[in-house]
């Protein structure tokens, strides 16, 4: 995605966590993602 959207990954790495077929991913994003898979962007919350 940061090729077709530069500057994206920055963003996503810093405030997002991603769910690909329900497996969520918090810190690592090189992972492939099959065609037809479900992918969900999800907002980092921080509490204290």
């Amino acid at each position: 995605m940061e090729k077709l959207y530069p500057g994206l990954g920055h963003h996503l790495e810093e405030d997002t966590n991603v769910a690909i077929n329900g497996d969520l991913y918090e810190i690592v994003y090189t992972q492939p993602v099959p065609a037809g898979s479900e992918v969900f962007f999800i907002p980092r919350i921080e509490g204290g």
